[in-house]
């Protein structure tokens, strides 16, 4: 049942109804400048109640989005990936701020997107709009909205926020993997280190976890079932995914440098001579070190960027997508597909120029 009244400062209504339990609610709402106004929002939420929202709770987008954080979110990422939620949190303040879900409108989410796609890199916005999107839809679910104010958004990033990185071709990569293997010293583990991602494509997380029950020298594999948790120092945590639990085959020239590591008396593959876990930052310092000695300079390349020399080997020498992703981890191949998107343009060219040799020996 639903009541317009003509009042001092406009149009007010008043809707009543029972729950499941037969208790009467009501909700008032005022201020509406034209009668129409408020005729169009008792449809509203004349249809909102059809729907099973629950009127009589409208929290606002910044009070839902950190209950459903953390109650679906918090309790199972890394605190590395906290922080992600964090700033997505201070963006909901920031643009929505006392805003009750149930006002907020299409247009005026768009409009949000579209400004922080203006601050943020593509792939920063569509994990903003993808943790917005699942909030919104748990609003629905909850009851508390009917509609989707994200449905069809549109998500667009911004081109000169991307981390512009200059990678190794195939001929740099060999002279850094040989340079150092030459200069390793086995009380200096950041040149294994380095060898291990170029050979293996880890992660450096997953490699500084490295145990060496994780190592099968006869089989020639590595198991990665964990990662370091460099940023807060807290020993391991589970890997990325559970896609990232794999095993990688190594040859037996990276067997036998890793075995040199074995008089370092560590349960970690990977132990300083000061019996720590090298930093990243020592890490990529060594790596920064190398490529200076061999006179290649790398706008941006840092150890993440050995991963990307890892696909490049294979894809040269011919493995196919599918492997590759399984290597590296990814949870489907289509992250693999659009993470190396560059490799993979510069690979079809390899293989047009293969195909149309094979078409003109058959004419």
């Amino acid at each position: 049942m639903a009541q317009i009244k003509k009042e001092k400062n406009g149009w007010s209504i008043r809707i009543s109804w029972r729950d499941r339990t037969g208790k009467l609610h009501q909700k008032y709402k005022s201020g509406f400048a034209k009668k129409a106004d408020a005729k169009k929002e008792v449809l509203q939420l004349e249809n909102d109640l059809i729907k099973g929202a629950k009127l009589d709770k409208n929290p606002t987008f910044a009070e839902y989005f950190k209950k459903w954080y953390e109650i679906y979110r918090k309790p199972y990422i890394s605190k590395m990936t906290q922080r992600h939620y964090d700033i997505q949190l201070k963006l909901v303040n920031e643009f929505f701020k006392d805003t009750p879900l149930r006002d907020i409108k299409r247009i005026e989410y768009q409009k949000v997107l579209n400004i922080i796609g203006k601050r943020y890199s593509p792939s920063t916005t569509s994990k903003i709009s993808g943790a917005f999107r699942a909030c919104i839809k748990s609003a629905i679910l909850d009851g508390l909205i009917s509609n989707d104010i994200t449905f069809n958004a549109v998500v667009n990033g911004n081109k000169n926020k991307v981390r512009k990185v200059e990678y190794l071709n195939l001929e740099e990569i060999k002279k850094l993997l040989h340079l150092a293997i030459e200069s390793r010293n086995p009380k200096f583990v950041s040149n294994y280190i380095i060898v291990v991602g170029i050979l293996t494509g880890a992660r450096i997380g997953e490699i500084l976890a490295l145990t060496w029950e994780d190592i099968d020298f006869t089989d020639k594999t590595i198991s990665i079932n964990k990662t370091w948790d460099y940023h807060f120092k807290s020993g391991t945590k589970p890997p990325k995914t559970p896609s990232s639990v794999r095993t990688i085959t190594i040859n037996q020239k990276l067997c036998d440098l890793l075995k040199e590591l074995q008089q370092n008396d560590s349960k970690y593959v990977f132990k300083t001579k000061t019996r720590n876990i090298p930093s990243t930052n020592g890490v990529n310092k060594c790596l920064n070190r190398l490529l200076a000695e061999l006179k290649i300079h790398k706008k941006g390349f840092h150890f993440h960027s050995l991963r990307h020399a890892h696909v490049a080997i294979l894809l040269f020498k011919g493995i196919d997508i599918y492997n590759i992703s399984k290597r590296l981890g990814h949870t489907d191949i289509s992250i693999t597909t659009n993470t190396y998107a560059y490799l993979l343009d510069e690979f079809k060219k390899k293989t047009d120029k293969k195909i149309n040799s094979i078409m003109d020996n058959m004419m």
